[in-house]
């Protein structure tokens, strides 16, 4: 359950009030003119400020989102986020949110910079903002704002629009010269680094921590404890809602050493317009020496002609095209070695995924074989990645396709969990399946947990009801809630507002709402009728420091029949932290 009495919600409030700085300091201060790959002077913080076990009076603020301590800057800033580089760079590195940005192009923001000094309120403080600057070649803005703080913590507010960013970033810091590696969720706080300086994040797709404020405070032994900041407004989304079907399915491992499916199978049994995934029913089968060793190259692609045609979601298929990085499609879905949800889902070709940075070569490639109607694509003891060369620890797993009943298998033997690719966006896996065309996107399921059960991939996409906050909810502004995905011909909804959130939820399937799960104790409740796809309901936050502290928890609900046997579905949770 989540639940935060008034009592202990004020005594939260109030007592980081005597040092509290701005959640977003809207006074930027200097625009520092920075140009497309540019570093700025050294911009003195008026303190020095401890970071990595070195003490620091200057930084160098770099036009993609990150900054160095002190005065050696490289010449350039460079444009691809990778954490290779953030770990074994020659000075020490913050990446507010590392990313190819501009703040030079016409119509975008600019980047900011201003020391600021203690004041009776606060401490004194150094503040770096990204404010509102194109990701380069895009109209896309981005807004990150961190603060040093002369007490060695360090905050960071992202704004709304980062959530919408479409390429690679990287968020964390690294003393350089071979720092720890330390992949962590600043989803999934409060995050301890325990004496390590290095921590980070990297993604693909849109960033998760949107609305968001971190503070980062010294453990004491040279490293972090990340928390939300106190007292600020921010949002968070729990649970899920209902009722969904999907095409896809895949579990991302957004570093290397987080897979975790070495010597385990998975299996899908076609159904005619789906599969049925369950625990792995066949074995691993060598290959003879018959095998047809396909010859790719790194990063390269080539085909095989079946026998006879093999049964899919969507169609049949006489020929399968083979990426050395790991996945078999329909058709040919190029050569990326960048695995990510995005580019699975949106993939022109059926695809089954095991896709990773893998380096083939003339003796360790992937082997192709008929026998017995099935037809394998064995990646044999496969090398990858690690840094920008190739490590040294082999991958070998096995596709196999029955070509009478359409059924695929996946099976793991030992797998590469140790190389780290210096490539960016070439480390981690993804392992999963994917129709042709744009599908809906289910989200990374943890195969390790479901798979021991079984789930359906059906043969339509249908998103479960949903629900997100437009802003932080402020005191004394309006943050509007709104309830997404309602299906078509629905003649009302709510959205349920309350002081009590459940965290597991509580089923539903015991008054007729099947899969659905309870969020809030909804002690308030704000209707809309006829709604379209969307409704927003706006949500009055209320002013004064008596509330800062105070959690209100969210949940849509839609009369949507015949979707249950009651008729309403409901969506996800959304706690509202109150706040400056």
């Amino acid at each position: 359950m989540r639940i935060l009495s008034p009592a202990v919600a004020l005594g939260f409030a109030l007592a980081p009030a005597i040092a509290q700085i701005p959640c977003y300091d809207a006074s930027l201060g200097t625009n520092l003119s920075l140009t497309d790959e540019s570093f700025s002077a050294p911009q003195a913080m008026g303190f020095s400020f401890n970071y990595g076990g070195a003490s620091y009076a200057d930084v160098q603020v770099g036009s993609n989102g990150f900054l160095v301590f002190g005065t050696g800057a490289p010449g350039a800033a460079n444009y691809t986020p990778t954490v290779s580089e953030l770990l074994n760079d020659p000075v020490a590195r913050f990446a507010a949110l590392w990313m190819d940005l501009n703040p030079a192009a016409t119509g975008g923001g600019g980047v900011y910079a201003n020391a600021v000094a203690a004041s009776p309120g606060h401490p004194a403080y150094f503040c770096v903002t990204y404010a509102g600057v194109y990701r380069y070649g895009t109209s896309q803005p981005n807004t990150v704002q961190v603060r040093f703080v002369a007490d060695h913590s360090i905050e960071v507010y992202f704004g709304a629009d980062v959530a919408a960013n479409a390429g690679f970033w990287v968020h964390g810091a690294s003393p350089g010269n071979g720092g720890t590696f330390d992949a962590v969720d600043f989803s999934n706080l409060p995050i301890l680094t325990t004496g390590n300086p290095s921590l980070h994040q990297s993604g693909a797709e849109g960033v998760p921590f949107a609305d968001h404020v971190f503070k980062w405070t010294p453990d004491g032994v040279g490293g972090y404890i990340v928390t939300s900041a106190p007292a600020c407004a921010q949002h968070e989304s729990y649970g899920s809602g209902c009722v969904a079907s999907y095409r896809s399915f895949y579990e991302l491992f957004t570093t290397t050493p987080a897979f975790d499916l070495s010597n385990t199978a998975i299996t899908g049994l076609f159904s005619g317009n789906g599969y049925l995934m369950l625990p792995g029913t066949t074995a691993f089968v060598p290959p003879t020496i018959a095998a047809t060793n396909l010859q790719l190259v790194d990063d390269g692609e080539g085909s095989v002609s079946l026998s006879s045609p093999l049964s899919y979601p969507g169609g049949t298929t006489s020929t399968l095209f083979v990426c050395s990085n790991g996945f078999v499609s329909i058709g040919s879905n190029g050569t990326s070695y960048q695995p990510s949800a995005g580019g699975m889902l949106s993939r022109v070709s059926a695809s089954w995924n095991v896709w990773h940075d893998f380096i083939c070569n003339a003796s360790n490639n992937v082997l192709f074989e008929e026998a017995g109607g099935v037809a394998y694509f064995t990646w044999d003891a496969v090398l990858s990645n690690h840094g920008l060369a190739a490590g040294s620890t082999p991958s070998t797993f096995q596709m196999q396709f029955e070509l009478t009943t359409g059924n695929f298998h996946i099976v793991f033997q030992n797998m590469d969990n140790v190389s780290v690719s210096g490539y960016q966006g070439g480390d981690g896996y993804l392992v999963g399946f994917s129709p042709s065309g744009a599908s809906a996107d289910p989200g990374s399921v943890d195969l390790t947990t479901a798979i021991p059960a079984t789930f359906v991939l059906d043969s339509a996409d249908m998103r479960p009801l949903s629900l997100s906050a437009a802003a932080r909810p402020v005191l004394g502004t309006t943050a509007n809630l709104v309830v997404a995905d309602i299906p078509a011909g629905t003649p009302f909804g709510a959205v349920l507002l309350g002081f009590v959130g459940y965290d597991p939820g509580q089923p539903l399937a015991g008054i007729g709402m099947p899969d659905c799960f309870r969020y809030t104790d909804g002690s308030a409740t704000v209707l809309f009728v006829a709604p379209a796809a969307t409704a927003t309901v706006p949500f009055a936050v209320p002013s004064g420091a008596v509330w800062l502290g105070y959690q209100v928890y969210c949940q849509g609900v839609s009369y949507s029949p015949p979707l249950t046997p009651l008729g309403a579905i409901a969506s996800n949770g959304i706690q509202l932290d109150l706040g400056n």
